[in-house]
């Protein structure tokens, strides 16, 4: 049989007709209750477990709960029955840890509700502490009797690890850390916030409100230690989002990517392992809300402990209203987290603080007259209905999103596709010209004399009169009277170089307005295209001679600026050189393209899939995955690459800094000038620098 098997590797047919795999299928088929499993796995079940495992949904309602759980100390408001047993059932996650000891039978010697301040101050110092140590022991190890030794120790030990795991495992200890202050900073400060928080009575004297054995008064030996102990503890772990964010926006180009598609930037930064260690505080959020995990601290430190510092409670509670109403719609102007789910659950539990807080109140307030049976019946409805329905809002639009991502993904991928085979065919046309019987050495005459000539005319062209109250028009007139000497004299110096000149229309004064505004902050001067032409040449040799000439000192056609897109092609790897032009005798500035006809000839091919892809913002996207994980540095080289195709975007229309896609009138194959009968494919409109 092991014959029959190994043969039959060679004859995949008889694979599926071995008589002992036949075999094994018809006695292991999975059990009907797995396929109903499986089945339902991949959807509904699949969508409820992706939400209930989900890191940012997990955050959301343990923050949430957090802060209902502490409604009744911090406005200081009793509930009826039923909502306070349903508080105190959800009161197991606000990570109160020693706020239900009893410690009021000890005498320590000072007082009783400093031993709960320093206890939970400094509990979880130790816990971080602990964390490192362990730390410690997975990398280097530990042995009684060995300390002397643990630098040697260590460095063997280290040597036996690969580089990736040591990393991953620094990054999981960090991630422990950011943890375990994230679960425990509100409710410490909401201790700590506690040990300054002072009842005035009628009399005027002031105790502290949770401990009325201590006189707030500076003359009190216990108020000087309260204060001595407290407030250094208060900032400390106040500074701690401070460092937070610190840490974020140091790093904030690598966790905010300037990349212009969305999703492409969230993957970028979710593969960048620099940042990796911090994706406990920035994982959750789009690129360009990095730092929301610091508001969000802050807003569940105010609540929880500086709310309370308002002396009234009805009026506390009327603060804690507007302050809820206002976090709710500024969190659902900017929706800071990249799931949809995560957004509408952030977005429920914010309507239900506020809720929460509108019935503490009713309940203060004596301006309301309400049944305590049904307010705490709506209070527990709404608070138990309102997660589950978001949820289930969330879910159905999540399912849509990913159905859409996914054709969108499709499309992106075959243009992409196609914007390679594009770019295979102008590399292609390119090699057939170096090819040629002189070509490599022309070649290097082209890419030299067009680096020359951008370097000595490199500024931004631009008309050079000043325009009337009627500038358009005085502008257009301009052009008209220079336009038939400017084309003949362009002319006759292509075509004595051995190029075929195509003349383009006048641009008309619509598309003139509408460029001014757009792109050149009202200043008409700055369009220098009013007057374009195209030369094409068939070799190397024909546009080195034409470049050589544009270098000479006594050369018909003056250069204003030179956009040298032979030695730096755009993302579709098309090649020309952009020239803005005047005459020797002459002040108006035109343009002149000088193309190379093997190139130029593949141009009206490829113009739907720029079209469509400059539409989109998708031209600079590459079909190959560049963030490799392979190395240390590809994250280093990939954002060198982005920043680099990036520049080359802002000359794939050759309109200079600012414009945008233009899709008015007629758009020439891959070209920019789309509200024009004449631009030029894939180096579009290019006046203006």
């Amino acid at each position: 049989m092991t014959h029959h098997l190994a043969s039959s590797i060679h004859h995949p047919s008889s694979i599926a007709h071995h008589p002992s795999l036949t075999t094994y299928r018809s006695t292991h088929r999975p059990p009907t209750t797995h396929l109903l499993i499986r089945w339902c796995d991949g959807g509904k079940i699949r969508l409820i477990r992706r939400f209930i495992l989900s890191h940012a949904n997990l955050k959301i309602l343990y923050g949430t709960y957090q802060i209902i759980c502490s409604t009744s100390f911090t406005l200081e408001v009793t509930f009826p029955d039923l909502f306070v047993d349903y508080m105190n059932l959800l009161n197991i996650i606000t990570f109160d840890m020693f706020g239900t000891i009893n410690l009021g039978c000890l005498d320590f010697g000072i007082p009783t509700y400093l031993v709960y301040i320093l206890i939970s101050s400094i509990t979880p110092m130790l816990l971080v502490a602990l964390i490192w140590i362990l730390y410690a022991v997975r990398i280097y190890g530990l042995e009684p009797c060995l300390f002397r030794h643990l630098r040697r120790r260590a460095k063997r030990r280290t040597s036996q690890l690969k580089r990736r795991e040591l990393e991953e495992i620094h990054h999981a200890h960090i991630e422990y850390s950011l943890l375990v202050t994230y679960l425990v900073l509100p409710t410490v400060a909401q201790a700590q916030f506690k040990g300054l928080n002072c009842l005035t009575l009628e009399s005027g004297r002031q105790y502290l409100r949770v401990d009325t054995s201590v006189d707030c008064s500076f003359e009190s030996r216990d108020y000087q230690l309260m204060l001595g102990i407290t407030i250094p503890f208060i900032l400390l772990y106040q500074a701690i989002p401070i460092v937070w964010f610190y840490t974020l926006y140091t790093n904030r180009e690598r966790l905010n990517p300037p990349v212009t598609d969305a999703r492409r930037a969230y993957e970028k930064r979710a593969k960048d392992r620099s940042v990796a260690h911090l994706r406990f505080l920035f994982s959750d959020y789009r690129c360009s809300g990095y730092y929301y995990e610091v508001l969000d601290m802050y807003r569940r430190i105010f609540l929880l402990g500086l709310l309370p510092f308002i002396e009234v409670p009805v009026v506390r509670a009327a603060f804690g209203c507007m302050f809820a109403a206002l976090s709710c719609f500024l969190f659902r102007e900017w929706l800071p987290y990249y799931s949809v789910t995560a957004n509408s659950l952030a977005l429920a539990a914010q309507f239900q603080i506020l809720l929460t807080f509108s019935g503490a109140f009713t309940v203060l307030s004596s301006d309301f007259n309400y049944n305590d049976d049904l307010l705490a019946l709506g209070l527990v409805v709404t608070n138990v209905i309102i997660v589950p329905w978001m949820t289930w809002m969330g879910m159905r639009t999540m399912a849509k999103h990913e159905a859409h991502d996914e054709r969108t993904c499709k499309l992106q991928t075959q243009l992409l596709k196609d914007k390679t085979a594009d770019r295979d065919k102008f590399e292609a046309a390119w090699g057939r010209l170096r090819a040629a019987a002189d070509g490599v050495e022309a070649e290097e005459q082209v890419l030299d004399g067009a680096a020359k000539l951008a370097d000595l005319h490199h500024h931004k062209p631009m008309q050079q009169r000043e325009y009337g109250p009627n500038g358009f028009d005085e502008l257009i007139a301009e052009a008209v009277s220079a336009e038939d000497a400017m084309h003949d004299t362009m002319r006759g110096f292509v075509e004595t170089m051995g190029g075929h000149y195509d003349r383009g229309p006048l641009k008309n004064k619509e598309r003139i307005m509408e460029k001014t505004y757009s792109d050149y902050g009202g200043d008409m001067r700055r369009v220098v295209d009013i007057v374009r032409a195209s030369a094409v040449f068939t070799s190397f040799t024909q546009l080195a001679i034409m470049l050589n000439a544009l270098l000479g000192e006594w050369c018909a056609v003056i250069v204003v600026r030179a956009k040298d897109r032979l030695n730096h092609p755009n993302s579709f790897g098309y090649r020309d050189l952009l020239l803005n032009v005047r005459l020797r005798d002459g002040t108006h500035v035109g343009e002149l393209q000088l193309h190379l006809e093997s190139l130029h000839a593949i141009k009206p091919a490829c113009h739907r899939t720029y079209a469509i892809l400059r539409q989109v913002g998708w031209e600079d996207l590459e079909l190959e995955d560049k963030d490799n994980d392979n190395d240390g540095n590809s994250d280093n080289d990939e954002e060198g690459e982005t920043n680099g195709s990036a520049s080359a975007s802002a000359d794939v229309d050759g309109q200079g800094e600012g414009q945008g896609p233009d899709t008015s009138g007629f758009s020439s194959p891959l070209g920019g000038d789309g509200g024009d009968a004449f631009a030029s494919p894939l180096g579009g409109d290019g006046g203006g620098g």
